[in-house]
């Protein structure tokens, strides 16, 4: 990664990185892996360049907390997804502002290895100890809190300062014009779906549309539970009755109340 400051000076610098990889006969990335300008994703991380920022996605955090969640409620794994999660947070570790070593402090007791010493198989269950599953649980914490750190604070992490993330709940309904009738929800990577029967095809669309929010906020809450979450639906009817807390419709007054009053306030 470079940088430069000012157009004129990344032009230049863009054509002289172009003559010294034709020069030496160095290949270069795919196009789609190239970027350029002031905000940029490398490393799968977003690097916010005016601000001084560097992010991780919220796709990833969302990902590391789920794989966490995991590993705080079993008592086993294999050791491969096990494996694959420690992985995943040694690279985040670094890149989350005051975070220090000692999150990992026995996370890497079921690596140990046998008489022969081996590792575990990949396919090995292994149990998961109580240090285990705390360390998953303060990992968990601070990733519901923080996603990122000042570029200056690389060098020297700064000690941890907590905020309050946004994460954004989309959900739909479509009936027979979209050729696959279906609720579903999205949120950073994560989806849901459910594909309508018949009797549930007679419903309003606005009933549909209110029942995929609620669903939506059920499906997810783990992941987002303390967050700001900001629900986002195409329906005009379900936000105003999320605003008004009231719904004048029978069958709309029926699934508020029964499931939708959390949602609601």
């Amino acid at each position: 990664m470079a940088m430069f400051v000012g157009p004129e000076r990344m032009a230049r610098g863009l054509r002289l990185w172009r003559r010294l990889c034709d020069a030496i006969g160095l290949e270069t990335a795919l196009p789609r892996k190239r970027h350029c300008g002031v905000a940029l994703r490398w490393l799968g991380l977003d690097f916010l360049l005016t601000e001084g920022i560097l992010l991780i996605p919220d796709n990833k955090r969302l990902r590391a907390v789920a794989d966490l969640q995991s590993v705080a409620a079993g008592g086993s794994m294999t050791f491969g997804d096990y494996r694959r999660v420690i992985g995943f947070l040694v690279h985040l570790r670094p890149f989350l502002a005051g975070i220090d070593r000692t999150l990992l402090y026995g996370m890497y007791d079921p690596f140990e290895v046998d008489h022969r010493g081996h590792p575990p198989e990949a396919g090995t269950i292994i149990k998961l100890s109580r240090r285990v599953r705390e360390q998953a649980e303060r990992w968990c914490g601070i990733l519901h809190v923080i996603s990122g750190m000042f570029i200056s604070g690389l060098p020297k992490p700064k000690p941890l300062v907590a905020s309050r993330l946004t994460s954004h709940l989309f959900s739909d309904a479509a009936l027979l014009g979209s050729g696959k009738p279906g609720i579903g929800g999205f949120l950073h990577g994560f989806y849901w779906a459910l594909e309508l029967d018949d009797r549930a095809m007679h419903l309003p669309i606005s009933v549909l549309e209110f029942t995929a929010i609620i669903v939506g906020v059920i499906v997810f809450e783990p992941l987002v539970r303390g967050e700001e979450n900001v629900i986002c639906t195409d329906s005009m009817n379900c936000v105003q009755v999320l605003e008004s807390g009231s719904a004048h419709l029978a069958l709309m007054q029926h699934v508020h109340v029964v499931h939708g009053l959390a949602v609601g306030r």
